[in-house]
């Protein structure tokens, strides 16, 4: 199938529809749950995590059948907003739920992701290409083409592998934290 001139339903539109349902439900589940008891403000963060998530699954659909590379560089330069949700929602969660991990540390992965989604915005096309430069079209499973984009990569996106290490330490921390407690 050539990008954009398929009249039938590919897998790759049941499988990410499947996704973004998935995380859809999930959404809905734990906002359901917060709405009954509003107190347990960690089941609010869990659905806005994965509401965040099927936004970033639709990106990636749309970034797969993506033709030009505008369209590519504003899907790459939004996907930093929905990210920075998920990360904040994760370290909301985190303090709601465990009541664990330093603070100063949560702080870090917040900071870094919005450094990321602003650096998006402001130093490219997007955080991971100053420039897209071209679009490459690949075969995959099943006879689908997807587009890949290429280009000069952004020195800014650095921002982005340094907040997701400090999510992982952020995480670990408060794991640490939660053995020690005995919890």
């Amino acid at each position: 199938n050539r990008l954009g001139d398929s009249p039938e339903m590919s897998w790759i539109t049941i499988v990410w529809s499947m996704m973004a349902s998935a995380s859809l439900t999930l959404a809905l589940l734990h906002l359901l749950i917060w709405f009954n008891q509003r107190r347990q403000w960690a089941h609010l963060c869990l659905s806005i995590t994965a509401v965040a998530v099927a936004v970033i699954t639709g990106m990636e659909f749309m970034g797969m059948r993506a033709v030009s590379i505008e369209q590519w560089s504003t899907l790459l330069r939004w996907v930093h907003l929905p990210l920075f949700i998920i990360y904040v929602a994760i370290v909301f969660y985190m303090r709601f739920y465990f009541n664990a991990g330093r603070l100063w540390l949560a702080l870090t992965v917040c900071g870094l992701r919005a450094l990321a989604l602003l650096a998006s915005f402001t130093t490219g096309q997007s955080l991971f290409f100053r420039e897209i430069t071209n679009l490459k079209y690949v075969a995959i499973f099943g006879g689908e083409t997807i587009s890949i984009p290429q280009g000069v990569l952004n020195p800014f996106y650095i921002v982005g592998p340094l907040g997701m290490l400090a999510l992982v330490l952020y995480v670990m921390d408060a794991s640490i934290s939660l053995w020690h407690r005995g919890t």
